[in-house]
């Protein structure tokens, strides 16, 4: 950036205006680009949402169909025990009738009742008209049908029996079929987000590149502009590489506030996990031990009262120091951005630097 041995001053200033010129071209071009990338980026979560909804529906679906599968698998048989538990009910009325047919009949009848509270309210009654099966066949004397309506009704509370115990486990299984799509779901999320800001922190850092240079050439044209005798161009070029240096620093600033803050939300979120986490346990223990004296429970109310009162404070404090920021911070759509999207504080080697930055910044805006 210095003037080079028999450079004239005018094809110097000509240069240096180029470079100007070729400085905000590279701001425009680097805020364009993540201007694109935060809109891809969001095009790509709306549409992950939407695949997941899709997901979640088409499960839904399916589980739905399986149930009434299901369903109409078990409720064929419905007729027939209704059959079953007429016929032994007129028999069990009927006069000197021995103490087992009263049995089947009232057996019958708990069975056919169950079947009809169970499923009254989601399909109509299905009528069935094969009950061949299940009358005395010609020959066939009355104990060997007795024993075989008791073998009919032993089979259809297995068969009950397994299907609720199938429904049950498939209930299960689906239930940790969402819990895993779920985490795999955050973990996506959460793998997209760290790529997004390792993404932003690049670009940051290759932006901030060439800040020290920057500030460098605005000193030596500001010493320029300030001679004597210095022409228009001169103190023109001082002016826009002092606002570039401004801005620049400017932007390092709040990107320092606004990760602070981010840390500070970030501790304040493990504050209330731990606090949450606490809680669960009282109640777990609540729930699993008799039932606690009056001085326990006290204890155990002001151990909460001490945690809550732990939780406001930190909030209050996380409150504070965010409108502290805020003050300094952009516009309220670029902060909210940018307070999501910040990736991690900036490094030690810089803190001198950034000390520096800030103490140039905020005397610049008290005497603006």
């Amino acid at each position: 950036m210095e003037q080079q041995p028999g450079e004239t001053t005018e094809v110097y200033e000509a240069r240096m205006l180029d470079m100007v010129a070729k400085y905000k071209q590279r701001a425009a071009a680097a805020t364009s680009a993540r201007k694109k990338d935060d809109e891809e980026a969001e095009e790509q979560r709306r549409l992950a949402e939407q695949q997941r909804q899709a997901d979640t529906e088409a499960a839904r679906k399916a589980a739905d169909e399986c149930r009434r599968l299901r369903r109409d698998k078990l409720l064929e048989c419905e007729g027939d025990i209704e059959v079953i538990a007429g016929k032994w009910a007129v028999a069990a009325e009927e006069e000197g009738a021995a103490s087992h047919v009263r049995d089947l009949a009232t057996t019958s009848k708990h069975v056919s009742d169950l079947v009809r509270r169970h499923w009254s309210r989601q399909c109509m009654v299905l009528t069935r008209s094969n009950t061949s099966g299940m009358e005395q066949q010609p020959g066939e004397t009355t104990e060997a049908y007795e024993a075989r309506m008791l073998d009919m009704v032993a089979k259809y509370k297995q068969r009950a029996v397994a299907v609720t115990s199938a429904r049950k486990k498939e209930d299960e299984e689906a239930e940790e079929q969402g819990r895993l799509a779920e985490q795999q779901r955050q973990a996506d999320t959460e793998a997209a987000r760290k790529v997004a800001d390792e993404r932003r922190r690049l670009r940051r850092d290759k932006l901030l590149e060439c800040e020290g240079d920057i500030e460098v050439f605005a000193d030596k044209w500001a010493v320029a502009a300030e001679e004597e005798g210095a022409p228009s161009a001169v103190r023109g070029l001082a002016t826009t590489s002092e606002h570039v240096s401004d801005l620049v620093a400017t932007c390092a600033v709040q990107q320092e506030d606004i990760l602070c803050v981010d840390t500070l939300v970030r501790k304040q979120i493990r504050v209330i996990d731990e606090l949450l986490d606490r809680v669960r346990q009282v109640e777990q223990q609540l729930a699993s031990v008799t039932p606690a004296g009056p001085f326990n429970l006290t204890n155990r109310v002001n151990v909460l009262e001490i945690d809550v009162k732990t939780l406001k404070d930190g909030a209050l404090t996380t409150y504070q120091r965010i409108d502290l920021t805020s003050r300094f911070a952009p516009p309220q759509p670029v902060q909210s951005r940018l307070i999501a999207r910040a990736s991690r504080s900036l490094t030690a080697s810089r803190s001198s630097t950034m000390l520096r930055r800030r103490t140039r910044f905020h005397g610049g805006a008290s005497l603006s």
